[in-house]
């Protein structure tokens, strides 16, 4: 049996790290938002900001929104997006909307309450301009033995998030 060292990657993402400032799992997260900070300053105001995890990274948002930025992180959780928000402060009050498309990663490790509660101080982080929050995409439960009550799941998280678009007036 041959061993593997996690050596390079461990060096790398030590390096993405000290460069970024980011102390995170993962060096993606690390390193696509350090690109994010770089773009902060020629981002338009009144865009529509798309913030999520790899949905949205993957989304194509200039094409839904023409002027749009697209914030997403793929491997994102709520609890991500919440600690990353303060790097958005300069943009997200100057925005004509905002798309939150987050959720489907936290129910690896935690609960549909927990994650419904850190959606809500996401929203309570965000100025009060429209928020289009996104349901949690439906997955295949028979894909992976892992994923087999992801669709009830969803279904409970997406209820909660329906709640609580209707507690924020600004909320959709």
């Amino acid at each position: 049996m041959l061993w593997k060292s996690d050596f390079t990657t461990k060096v790398a993402q030590k390096i993405a790290q000290l460069r970024t400032g980011c102390v995170h799992r993962s060096t993606h997260h690390c390193l696509t938002l350090a690109q994010h900070k770089r773009s902060l300053d020629s981002l338009p105001a009144g865009g529509v900001l798309f913030i999520g995890d790899s949905i949205t990274q993957d989304l194509p948002a200039d094409e839904v929104a023409p002027g749009a930025v697209n914030l997403g992180i793929g491997g994102d959780t709520t609890d991500d997006v919440l600690e990353r928000l303060p790097v958005y402060e300069g943009i997200t009050e100057h925005a004509s909307a905002i798309v939150l498309a987050v959720g489907v990663n936290d129910l690896t490790d935690g609960s549909e309450a927990e994650t419904a509660g850190t959606y809500r101080r996401v929203l309570e982080s965000l100025p009060p301009v429209p928020i289009l929050i996104s349901s949690i995409l439906p997955t295949d439960g028979r894909r992976h033995e892992r994923f087999a009550d992801y669709p009830e799941r969803i279904a409970r998280v997406n209820q909660q998030l329906k709640a609580l678009a209707q507690a924020f007036p600004h909320a959709h």
